[in-house]
């Protein structure tokens, strides 16, 4: 009921800002086709919508309410003031080196103003996903400075014959949806106060408001959205028939990349037609069959790929090649979408993944393991860190410790120790987390 009311409410945004005439005009039968072929399509076109529907089940949560931790209106920066707890579910794999400030943007209304004050050369960053979750800008001291900037964000087709104002920077959105995951060094809790300060010198301002009193965002509250089961959940149990339907409604607002073509054609084959909606129910039976059985599929071909979708250093998967920015490699944009949604360039962070312990063996936790923090071989400083973390496997949280130590880096000390112990309760799989910032990196050191 929740996403029937969900698909419903989309046609009649799409409609209301012009981009869809027809909102409810479903995709032309498909093609004659075997079940086979149908299928296939299915998993590849499940994979392909991924980061996509993701993406909007977690705009829904974290827009959907007044400000607290990550939830906010839309068009307003929500400053996270801590390190995030092992409760946080709405997204995953979160980092502990830096402190959040979550905005996202609506530009269907007309361009925003993004701005940050001046870090005093901290470590920041403000990058941009579009709704595909590609990195599209990033903003932040090792692009722009740490100096006070502007930047205007336009959803794609806008134009405006007058000039920017002075001091703002354009940057085109791919999509008019946009997610900014930005984040702000902090050296821990007794750092907090001087990244509080920062983080409330993030702003957005719509062009229209520039240079006036801005009106402040009213929060409006959709009774009808989930806000108790985490995304990752309510994607991954979507059926078929829902899934390919909300995923058609998304994209009659957010346009493919250029070099979708390939995969958008494909889908046509199975009735899915960018700018029309989907009914799985006007396909042939045996298609439909077929086609119910992709999202089942599709997850158990993610799950397979994480162990080889990078080199694997020591135990470590090192993805470091076409991250936030995936091109056509959709499978791996659905994985770590799934994995650890929000992944930024690997110029402003990587992110190693644990596969096992040194005799290749997946983390158990009725076992007791020691992980090693050597001294890096690049140079730390204010504006990079490092950290690892213990997550659930299924929904890439962390993972609470009987020794209330579940993360483990440079801003925690818990003893002086160069080598620390995890002890965990459940017999879950155990996934760590790294994440570096080297300035200077010497051979393929991390």
């Amino acid at each position: 009921m929740a996403t029937a009311t969900r698909l419903a409410k989309l046609s009649a945004l799409f409609t209301a800002i012009g981009l869809s005439v027809l909102p409810m005009t479903t995709a032309p039968r498909a093609e004659s086709i075997s079940p086979d072929e149908a299928h296939a399509i299915a998993v590849d076109a499940y994979t392909y919508f991924y980061p996509l529907v993701t993406m909007d089940v977690t705009r829904l949560q974290l827009t959907n309410g007044e400000a607290g931790e990550l939830i906010g209106p839309m068009n307003t920066f929500v400053n996270v003031k801590t390190f995030p707890s092992a409760e946080t579910r709405a997204v995953v794999r979160p980092n502990f080196d830096t402190l959040y400030s979550s905005g996202w943007l609506d530009l269907t209304s007309g361009p925003v103003i993004v701005s940050a004050a001046d870090t005093g050369g901290r470590f920041y960053l403000l990058p941009m996903l579009d709704m595909w979750s590609d990195v599209f800008a990033s903003p932040g001291s090792r692009t722009t400075g740490t100096r006070a900037a502007n930047f205007l964000l336009a959803a794609p087709g806008w134009i405006s014959s007058a000039e920017l104002p002075s001091g703002v920077q354009r940057i085109n959105a791919p999509t008019p949806y946009v997610w900014i995951i930005g984040r702000t060094k902090t050296d821990g809790p007794a750092d907090y106060e001087a990244v509080h300060k920062i983080q409330a010198g993030y702003t957005i301002t719509p062009l229209s408001e520039w240079g006036k009193t801005p009106t402040p965002v009213v929060a409006k509250i959709d009774p009808s959205v989930d806000m108790k089961t985490p995304p990752k959940t309510q994607v991954d149990t979507m059926p078929a028939s829902t899934y390919f339907a909300y995923a058609a409604e998304l994209l009659k607002l957010h346009p493919p990349h250029i070099t979708d073509q390939p995969i958008l054609a494909r889908m046509q084959r199975i009735g899915i037609s960018s700018g029309k909606s989907f009914d799985l129910s006007g396909l042939d039976p045996a298609v439909q069959k077929a086609i119910e059985s992709a999202p089942a599929d599709a997850q158990k071909l993610m799950e397979w790929k994480v162990a080889t979708l990078a080199r694997v250093a020591n135990g470590w998967s090192m993805n470091t090649d076409t991250m936030g920015v995936y091109g056509n490699y959709y499978l791996k944009r659905a994985i770590v979408a799934q994995v650890g949604l929000g992944a930024n360039l690997p110029e402003d962070a990587i992110y190693p993944l644990n596969l096992g312990d040194e005799s290749g063996k997946p983390l158990d936790g009725a076992n007791k393991y020691k992980t090693r923090l050597t001294r890096p071989r690049c140079r730390l400083s204010r504006r990079s860190g490092r950290s690892r973390s213990m997550t659930r496997k299924a929904s890439r949280s962390q993972m609470p410790s009987t020794v209330s130590q579940s993360r483990v880096g440079c801003h925690s000390r818990p003893t002086p120790m160069v080598r620390s112990t995890f002890i965990s309760r459940t017999r879950a799989r155990v996934l760590a987390r790294k994440r570096t910032g080297c300035l200077r990196p010497r051979g393929n050191s991390i």
